[in-house]
C-alpha cells in the first residue's frame, strides 16, 4: 500500500487488506425529521455521539428496558 505519511514523506507497506475508517461523526438528522413528523424517538448507537461498541449496546438496552436497566459507564 502506498500512501503519504503525517510529515509529507511517500510510504509504502506491504499489505493483503486495507481499512479505511475516518470522518466518524454523529448525525441526529433522521431523528430530527422524525420527531418534527410526530413520532417518539430514541436514539441510540453512534447516532448520539460516536463511540465504542459497548456505548451502543448500552444505549440500545436503555432504550428498550428502560434508563435504570444498565447503569451509564
Amino acid at each position: 500500500m502506498n500512501f503519504v505519511a503525517a510529515d509529507g514523506s511517500r510510504q509504502t507497506v506491504p499489505a493483503d487488506t486495507v481499512i479505511v475508517a475516518k470522518g466518524a461523526h454523529s448525525n441526529l438528522a433522521l431523528a430530527d425529521t422524525l420527531r418534527n413528523a410526530g413520532f417518539d424517538v430514541e436514539v441510540v448507537g453512534d447516532t448520539s455521539g460516536v463511540g465504542y461498541i459497548e456505548g451502543a449496546v448500552r444505549g440500545a438496552v436503555r432504550a428498550i428496558k428502560g434508563e435504570d436497566a444498565i447503569p451509564p459507564l
